[in-house]
């Protein structure tokens, strides 16, 4: 056996102390003893070490031990977790306390690197069964904290273990890991072994001596190119010591792969995941296997013979290759097969005998593959089968021959994201099915009597009956709401239901004695909605004319008793358009209600045309055309005009008015309704809307209209004597004026009063000023010249912006609106506006600024805002360093105008303070009136805007930018750094380790994995990526927490499955409260779906509404990205800041040591000095007194009649400056006293080079990734 000799001097190595953070993780229950459960202890200890010396800290390890308050009576488990900020060592004390058999430990142990000794320490006191060691380094030679020599086996401590997960740390080329097992020892009670990431080619043949007895072999993520012939023994290996798995454990360790494994024994497992295995055509897997896994290897070739020889394998997972095509014999003879996996394997077609053998499969999954078809009974024989993967395929069509009719176990079958056009009526015949998922496929609902005629009674009977073993069958019989299959068409297709119902007297025929014929189309889907809950989520539902013939058949159908009226259906089916009916209950939705598309003579090209359901009155509806005037010619008969949300301002006397029954011009800009409007409309007129226009009177003529309903708020009426008739009128017919208390006029220079509430005095007109009488017959001449003067002098005010941008167009004078301060701000402009806008923007606006002649440095908030902080943080850092904003102020904008309102309030603060001239308003395609805000619209009347319509719309913009006298290119700042220094929260940024943990679901693997990783990689940032740096065996709750925990950013995919995923709910809302936490941009959310603020979870709407977020289409994606994550140059920074801290740190040390050298010096000096030697003799005496056979020592100091034994203490500790060997002690104090004459400063530099374990500059560098060192604290930071 090798042995290895462990030898230290001074306790615990001279190490400072660890600085630990605990967590106490919360019970559970892992292991069973002869059927009770074990309690089971936790504790994560976040080490770190102080000043964060890359020498590493100790750990008291007896002190360790007594926390868990160990009992010899009761029998546990014990978890003990230490995880390192950083790879560094770790240093155990020797446990000296007592030895405790009945308790079961786990190691896991994070970053920090351990010797063989330090794992000795806990089969010292507990009873060791699991070594977990992620992401760390093995030092065989690392130091020990003991007094004195040891021998000790190299393997020490690993005689009992009876598993072992190794993980190299990431970007690390080459293991050492596998070192731990560097002994001549054979491992029989070993029987898991997991060796992640160790840069294996090929699989050590001694392993196979070493672990005879190995059940489970995982080498992931390392690069074979060949499986290992594995297993080694035919026999199942038992836990032992009486234990068995918990229900919790089994949960993991078995369910989810669908194993059947007594609890007690361990699974046989191969796991091959991420490796380089391209062709397995020559190799042929053989042994007695209950699980293989080899996906994500590029797998492109198998044969027939692959896995035929293989006994009792229940598991296989092939998915993420590249087989396109597998041979029709491969899983022949794999009659125990209960999980295959496919996923995403490029398969285009399958041939119908390739599942022939699987009667036991429980779960098969092939989505995300390229199948076009499925053959006939391709599923058929899969009798046992439960859930079936079907979705982001290329499926049309998917016939009932291929499935299992008759099956009593398949429970859910997703077919999702295929371009399925025909409902499948299979799913109808499915006895125990739960779930089928057919959402965002072509399926559409608008012919249900033909879909109905593809169903087959009596699979449907069969399949819907409690039971068909009686006679007795009840057709009419509902299951409870628990037990209803959900069918799934959530984003599909479907705009309605069509479902024309036959005759009277058809329907007469087909009724029977029972009330219905078994054979009637009615009766089929009468059972199907009976019996099955259709989800229509997210469906572009369109309640129009043609729901009528649905609505109607449901109801008769509540008449005779088939539905009671509270069924789902009811209530969850809702329309999406029209916009009045928007989010009704499709059900509720009236005949007088709707309406259907008529294509008539006349119809405006810019509008459409509708016919009523219950009459033949022609809709013309104009909503939202930015018309300005009426069309010439309308259709014939009586009409509904819909003109609102226009900007008509005059209405011309047409002929088709006196045809008009409904006249809504709401939200216009009508400033005027002439009494020959009135005069023209017809006796069948119903309703007049004018609200929301800029109406200051109403015609007297529109009192004559009676029966007419009106809307006419939101006008600037003037309450003077040509208003006073309203007041009268409105408070006798207000049952006409649906708003009439909301109704108001303006007196005086007082706005905004209740018309009804406005005392009858105050109508009053003022008389009109004679100008002829009063101005012009006394003074003609010098009334012109003051009314010349005064035109002047209100056009030069009007039109003072024009005047001052001619001047500075045609002259380059600039005389006025000059900055008050110049203040030393690094960017130009900031730009706000809606993101509708971008391209105009982009295109008038940001692109003349920036050009060659110009050169002003613009930040547009689209492309520059830094993702993943808020526009408020973004906002206001950025204005604090900008000279100017351009606000764009449009419709949509103002909708929501929280963003503007956050503009704004930044933008006063800084005119009040700096510069009055920072705002620059821009209207785009709105009127003055629409705006709320009172400040903005009060700094807009004094004339500080401009409109997009103006012919000198960029000159005035050019006005009002800032000048200068030389146009010079500057560097674009990081307005990363700008945020944080604004929130002060720049410094001990960047620290952790890992650049970015990204976060994806299944469906966006591809974009993950294929696009986003590779890129960033190449731009040497460190990912932490769940399919390949998650711990094996481990929670998925403390995966994603030490993910979020290690990596600076966390980058999620958002998109629409992802957040059914209550995982990545908990990842969102961990990584969101973390970028809260430290004030910073940790979370950057990437949008894959666009989707639907109101099927978001309200946590993700409203983050996505406040923060800057990055969608795949966005042109900037790249840039954006690249402008969120810490740049190279900060990296370099930090390197310098962290070289400079060590060169400090070796300095002071090396002073230190300076002096103690120097005293030391003397010491010896005065203790050895017996016969006057010069120092330069003493130091040769000293180095021979030691030297290994001690007899130099016994000559030179026998004068002193002292004992060597005695002598040789003395000299150790007068000599022992580090703690280090005597031997070495003395090699050193030789070489400090030699006659080569070197400075001492320079001498005490190599002694603490040479007593001190640090790592060279370079080392550090690439240990820890551009030197990315924690802060002083022991929370890690953003």
């Amino acid at each position: 056996m090798l042995l290895m000799t462990i030898v230290t001097t001074g306790f615990a190595c001279q190490k400072p102390k660890c600085l630990i953070r605990k967590k106490q993780l919360p019970p559970m229950n892992i292991l069973n003893r002869k059927g009770k459960s074990l309690s089971t202890t936790a504790i994560l200890y976040h080490i770190k070490v102080p000043d964060n010396l890359l020498e590493g800290c100790y750990v008291n390890t007896t002190e360790y031990f007594k926390e868990f308050n160990l009992n010899e009576d009761t029998e546990n488990i014990v978890v003990f977790i230490f995880r390192c900020g950083q790879v560094h060592p770790i240093f155990l004390t020797e446990y000296d306390g007592k030895k405790y058999s009945n308790i079961l430990t786990y190691i896991q142990v994070t970053r920090c690197t351990i010797g063989q000794y330090d794992i000795q320490q806990f089969t010292s006191a507990t009873t060791l069964l699991v070594i977990t060691m992620h992401e760390n380094k093995y030092d065989p030679r690392k130091e020990a904290c003991l007094s004195y020599s040891r021998n000790m086996s190299s393997c020490a401590g690993l005689e009992r273990v009876k598993a072992i997960a190794l993980t190299t740390p990431p970007n690390t080329t080459t293991s050492n890991m596998i070192e731990i097992f560097n002994c001549t020892n054979v491992f029989p009670r070993i029987a898991e072994l997991s060796l992640s990431s160790q840069g294996l080619t090929v699989f050590p043949n001694e392993f196979k001596r070493k672990f005879p007895n190995i059940q489970t072999l995982e080498l992931e993520k390392n690069k074979l190119s060949i499986p290992p012939e594995f297993p080694w023994n035919e026999e199942p290996e038992i836990i032992g010591y009486n234990l068995s798995r918990s229900v919790y454990q089994d949960n993991h360790y078995t369910v989810p792969y669908h194993l059947k494994v007594p609890s007690n024994v361990f699974r046989r497992y191969l796991n091959m995941n991420f490796n380089e295995i391209i062709d397995l055509r020559t190799f042929e897997f053989s042994g007695r296997l209950d699980m293989i896994s080899i996906k994500h290897n590029n797998l492109r070739y198998i044969n027939e013979f692959t896995f035929t020889k293989l006994i009792g394998l229940q598991s296989l997972d092939l998915s993420e290759n590249l087989l396109e095509k597998i041979p029709s014999s491969s899983f022949y003879g794999l009659n125990d097969l209960r999980n295959l996996n496919l996923r995403n394997c490029s398969l285009s077609n399958l041939d119908k005998d390739t599942f022939r053998d699987q009667s036991n499969l429980i779960n098969l999954d092939l989505s995300s593959n390229a199948l076009t078809s499925l053959p006939h009974d391709i599923f058929s024989r899969l009798a046992k089968l439960k859930s079936l993967h079907l979705e982001f395929n290329k499926l049309t069509s998917v016939p009932s021959e291929s499935f299992p009719v008759l099956s009593l176990h398949l429970e859910e079958i997703g077919l999702q994201y295929n371009p399925i056009s025909e409902f499948p009526v299979v799913v109808f015949y499915l006895r125990q099915l739960k779930r089928v998922n057919l959402g965002y496929t072509y399926i559409n609902f608008n012919n249900v009597r033909a879909l109905l005629e593809n169903v087959d009674y009596t699979f449907l009977l069969e399949s819907t009956v409690e039971s068909t073993a009686t006679n007795n069958i009840d057709i009419n019989h509902r299951l409870t709401k628990t037990r209803k299959r959900m069918i799934d068409l959530t984003g599909s297709n479907v705009t309605g239901i069509g479902y024309d119902t036959p005759d009277e007297k058809d329907m007469g025929s087909n009724i029977t004695r029972t009330g219905y014929d078994m054979k009637d189309k009615d009766t089929y889907f009468r059972v199907i909605l009976q019996n099955f809950n259709i989800i229509l989520d997210k469906n572009d539902i369109l309640c129009d004319c043609r729901i009528i013939p649905f609505s109607k058949w449901i109801k008769s159908q509540v008449q005779m008793g088939a539905f009671s009226g509270e069924e789902y259906f009811f209530s969850d089916w809702k329309c999406k358009r029209p916009i009045g009916l928007i989010e009704r209950p499709l059900l509720s939705v009236t005949e007088e209600e709707t309406y259907c598309d008529v294509d008539v003579e006349f119809c405006p090209s810019e509008c459409k045309c509708f016919r009523w359901s219950v009459s033949d009155i022609i809709i013309v509806d104009c909503r939202n055309k930015s018309l300005t005037v009426f069309p010439e010619k309308l259709p014939a008969g009586t009409l509904d005009l819909w003109f609102q949300n226009n900007n008509i301002t005059h209405i011309k006397t047409m002929n088709y008015f006196a045809r008009a029954r409904d006249v809504i011009l709401s939200h216009n800009s009508l400033s005027d309704v002439s009494d020959d409007i009135i005069n023209n409309l017809g006796d069948a007129v119903r309703k007049l809307y004018l609200d929301s226009n800029y109406l200051i009177h109403l015609p007297k003529l529109i009192q004559r209209l009676s029966g007419v309903q009106f809307h006419i708020k939101d006008n600037p009426f003037v309450c003077d004597c040509n208003t006073l008739w309203m007041k009268s009128w409105i408070l006798k017919h207000h049952h006409m004026v649906s708003d009439w208390m909301d109704v108001a006029c303006a007196y005086g220079n007082e706005g905004g009063h209740q018309l009804i509430s406005v005392e009858d005095d105050k109508f009053i007109c003022l008389e009109a000023f004679d100008t002829i009488k009063h101005v012009i017959a006394p003074s003609v001449s010098s009334s012109v010249c003051v009314l010349l003067f005064i035109v002047m002098l209100a056009s030069g005010f009007v039109f003072r912006l024009e005047l001052k941008v001619l001047i500075f167009i045609y002259f380059g004078l600039h005389p006025f609106d000059k900055d008050e301060k110049d203040e030393d701000e690094d960017i130009d402009c900031i730009i706000i506006h809606s993101k509708p806008l971008t391209d105009w923007v982009m295109e008038h606006v940001v692109a003349p600024l920036e050009s060659e002649d110009k050169a002003y440095m613009v930040c547009e908030m689209s492309r520059d805002f830094v993702v993943g902080f808020s526009y408020q943080e973004n906002i206001c850092s950025i204005v604090r360093r900008s000279k100017r904003m351009i606000l764009v102020l449009s419709e949509d904008f103002l909708v929501d105008s929280d963003i503007v309102k956050i503009a704004w309030n930044e933008a006063q603060d800084k005119i009040k303070d700096m510069r009055t001239n920072y705002a620059i308003i821009v209207c785009h395609e709105i009127s003055i009136k629409s705006i709320d805000n009172k400040d903005l619209k009060r700094y807009i009347k004094r004339g500080r805007y401009i409109n997009t319509s103006d012919k000198l719309f960029f000159e005035k913009i050019l006005y009002l930018m800032p000048q200068y006298t030389n146009i010079i290119q500057r560097r674009f700042p990081n307005l990363r750094k700008i945020v944080l220094e604004t929130y002060e929260n720049e410094d001990g940024l960047d620290t952790e380790e890992v650049h970015a943990f990204l976060s994806y679901s299944d469906r966006d693997i591809n974009i993950a994995l294929k696009t986003l990783t590779p890129i960033l990689q190449e731009q040497r940032y460190i990912l932490h990526i769940p399919d390949r740096d998650f711990i094996p065996g481990a929670s998925k709750e403390e995966n994603i927490l030490n993910a979020i925990d290690i990596c600076r950013h966390t980058i999620f995919l958002l998109s629409g499955p992802y957040l059914e995923d209550e995982w990545s709910l908990f990842t969102f809302r961990t990584a969101s409260e973390k970028s809260i936490r430290q004030k910073c941009n940790h979370m950057i959310v990437i949008v894959i779906d666009v989707q639907e603020d109101v099927y978001m979870d309200e946590e993700v709407k409203y983050y996505i509404k406040t923060h800057v977020t990055l969608h795949v289409t966005d042109p900037w994606f790249w840039d954006k990205l690249a402008k969120a994550l810490p740049s190279n140059e900060d990296n370099k920074v930090q390197l310098e800041n962290l070289n400079n801290r060590i060169n400090d740190q070796i300095y002071r040390q090396n002073s230190v040591d300076d002096r103690q050298l120097e005293e030391n010096g003397r010491n010896i000096y005065r203790q050895n000095s017996l016969d006057d030697r010069p120092l330069e003799e003493n130091g040769r005496n000293i180095y021979r007194q030691n030297s290994l056979d001690g007899r130099n020592i016994f000559r030179q100091n026998s004068v002193n009649d002292r004992p060597l034994e005695e002598n040789g203490r003395r000299i150790n500790r007068q000599n022992a400056l580090h703690d280090r060997p005597l031997e070495e002690n003395g090699r050193n104090i030789n070489r400090q006293n030699s006659l080569d004459d070197r400075p001492l400063e320079e001498n005490g530099r190599n002694i603490i080079m040479n007593c001190l374990p640090f790592q060279n500059i370079n080392e550090i560098q690439e240990n820890n990734n551009e030197n990315k060192q924690e802060d002083g604290s022991l929370e890690t930071r953003c």
